[in-house]
């Protein structure tokens, strides 16, 4: 994972609450599944940047995050682009940090996802 993207999920943990509500590990799962939702016009931009490159070198360089539909902007409070594809978002509210990166092999591109704190993770990103 590039630098930029580590120093994105360096400030967005910065900036998380740092107490949280017995409850909040539910509203977290949903937090992250908009993050993951947010994040997914750019997720598909970065890809087909992949597959004519075959590569994930550059794919990332000049894609900004944008926020479709706009309901999403409830869940993703900030998202960055790292020039190698690496997606990171943020949700403000209930302190969850989603990190998308992306493998190119056999034709193919394949996404690893980690979120911050793990108990939000969905099974997929475990």
């Amino acid at each position: 994972m590039c630098a930029r993207a580590l120093q994105a999920v360096a400030i967005a943990i910065c900036f998380a609450p740092s107490v949280a509500p017995a409850d909040q590990p539910i509203d977290q799962k949903a937090a992250v599944s908009g993050v993951i939702t947010g994040l997914g016009p750019t997720r598909a931009e970065v890809e087909k940047r992949i597959l004519e490159r075959r590569s994930t070198a550059g794919a990332g360089e000049g894609v900004v995050v944008r926020q479709f539909p706009a309901s999403s902007q409830e869940f993703l409070s900030y998202g960055t682009v790292s020039a190698n594809g690496t997606l990171v978002g943020f949700n403000q509210k209930w302190a969850v940090v989603v990190v998308l990166d992306p493998l190119y092999g056999n034709g193919a591109v394949t996404w690893r996802c980690k979120v911050f704190p793990p108990v939000a993770a969905p099974q997929a990103c475990k």
